[in-house]
């Protein structure tokens, strides 16, 4: 059994607490062209004390607003929904709930919204004949308030982007109409269309704005890209048109649309079931940057993806993207040990590249590790501020600069925050079992990834986000496909193994 624990001072506390500032939008981006300094380190260190600990399967990112905690939790192979006192760790309430119908792969995560006082959650209950329950629940008391009318949910719910206190998600209401963005009002649990959402036929979202159609081209559809604003769809184009033939949102996405221009991963998907001893290029990936007003491309980098760590791609105010890229290597189709389908990596060979946002040009780069991450479980050190750490070629763990792509080995005894996967967890996908995301643990490590027990402020929040409990998780997809649905818009979907699904953005839109 997994355990997690809250290393609590009021840094942490207040670093994790409410609603996440939004991303900028791209009138509010600044105009200079150097990356925005990081915030400076608590001098002195302070050590992080552990408060309380208590036992508990957790899946997914935790969340926490004040006093609470709210997190999924696995009891007994079964899926429950549970608040906790941050001050002492106190079981405050707990209720069954289901993942839904969000594609399998997808990070189980709950979402907190605060309203007048009181902290509020919403999470899938049971379903019958299809029909999914949604609850909205007092965060602190666990009272429930039981939407109406039921529902066929296609993303989780998640806090509106606009400044109405609500749960917003996708989903299909019992009583008739498509698939449509939908609004959960607090404190009433309301459930209906969301009028604020841009009108989008029957979609997925990739982003804030960045969606696409489900008119998949193996059902005889032709799926487009597109991208909406104040309630506005701005364009729509092919999607094989940008991301080439035979790709579709269903081969994994990965979206950076909060500035200008937008930049976005997409790679091509197999629509046939591969045989064993099938091959698929992993140059054949691309990312791409496009007009957010026309949707013209303005440059792209075959071979270019998400990188296997986490760090922070695009740092506000910066004229440069950090990604990674494929140079050479290929996807095998093999049978696994269960005797479904699985992947091998065969011949990698990529780099780190830091991309000149306006044209596309590559300022410098630097060979990895071709075996980083492919174990999906290794430890894995987070980056911060300037620096990016990652495994060299050689598999030595290298600090490269963002400014300048200058490389240097760790200090002596240099203590990282690390982050590891935890073991995937199998619910109810419609009728079939299928594994979600459980999310991931953080930790000290050393340059190694082994644990350590030093464990600091400073070194807490390495990485793009605020850790302790607090630090967020990407998604991870599996293939083969087992369904094709709307899909939440942080950055999921259903893909090859081996590969991470980036959930670049705090807040979330209902829609598209």
């Amino acid at each position: 059994m997994r355990h997690f624990a809250l290393l609590v001072t009021v840094a942490l506390l207040v670093g994790c607490a409410g609603t996440p500032t939004p991303t900028p939008t791209p009138d509010d981006v600044p105009t200079t062209t150097e990356a925005a300094a990081p915030s400076p380190s608590p001098t002195p260190e302070t050590v992080a004390v552990k408060v309380w600990e208590t036992p508990a399967e957790v899946l997914g990112q935790p969340a926490v607003a004040g006093d609470v905690i709210v997190s999924y939790l696995r009891s007994h192979d079964r899926m429950v929904l549970a608040g906790f006192s941050a001050t002492d760790g106190t079981l405050l309430w707990r209720r069954a709930a289901k993942p839904g119908f969000v594609a399998p792969g997808v990070e189980i995560a709950p979402s907190i919204v605060e309203h007048e006082g009181r902290t509020w959650t919403a999470a899938l209950a049971g379903w019958e004949g299809g029909w999914h329950v949604v609850n909205l629940i007092d965060a602190r008391t666990g009272a429930t308030v039981t939407a109406d009318p039921t529902v066929v949910p296609y993303s989780r719910p998640r806090p509106c982007a606009d400044d109405v206190p609500a749960f917003c998600f996708r989903g299909q209401l019992a009583d008739g109409g498509a698939s449509q963005p939908l609004r959960l009002a607090i404190p009433s649990g309301d459930l209906g269309a969301d009028p604020a959402a841009a009108t989008v036929r029957d979609a997925r979202s990739l982003g804030v704005h960045v969606f696409a159609t489900n008119d998949r081209p193996y059902e005889g559809g032709v799926e487009m890209l597109g991208y909406a604003d104040d309630d506005v769809v701005r364009w729509e184009r092919r999607y094989q048109d940008v991301f080439g033939v035979g790709s579709s949102s269903d081969g994994g996405w990965a979206w950076w649309d909060a500035n200008a221009p937008i930049i976005g991963y997409g790679g091509p998907i197999l629509y046939d079931t591969p045989k064993i001893g099938e091959r698929r290029p992993l140059t054949d990936d691309l990312l791409v940057a496009l007009d957010p007003a026309t949707g013209a491309g303005l440059w792209q980098l075959p071979g270019g993806t998400y990188c296997p760590m986490e760090i922070d791609e695009w740092s506000e105010g910066s004229d440069q993207f950090i990604g990674c890229r494929f140079t050479a290597g290929e996807v095998l189709f093999v049978a696994g040990e269960d005797g479904e389908l699985d992947t091998e990596l065969e011949g990698v060979e990529r780099e780190l590249v830091a991309i000149e946002v306006a044209t596309g040009r590559i300022r410098w780069s630097h060979a990895m590790s071709p075996t980083y991450f492919v174990d999906e479980f290794e430890a894995r050190q987070l980056s911060s501020g300037p620096r990016v750490v990652m495994r060299g070629q050689d598999e030595s763990l290298v600090i490269v600069s963002r400014d300048d792509g200058a490389v240097s080995a760790p200090e002596p005894g240099e203590v990282f925050a690390c982050e590891r996967e935890r073991v995937g967890v199998r619910f109810d996908f419609y009728s079939t079992p299928a594994e979600f995301n459980a999310g991931s643990e953080r930790f000290p490590c050393d340059a190694a990834g082994a644990p350590v027990d030093d464990w600091t402020l400073r070194r807490s929040r390495q990485g793009p986000t605020s850790s302790g409990i607090c630090s967020s998780s990407p998604a991870r997809t599996r293939w083969p496909p087992t369904g094709s649905t709307d899909h939440p818009s942080k950055g999921s979907a259903v893909a090859r193994a081996s590969e991470r699904l980036e959930a670049p953005f705090d807040k979330l839109s209902s829609g598209p």
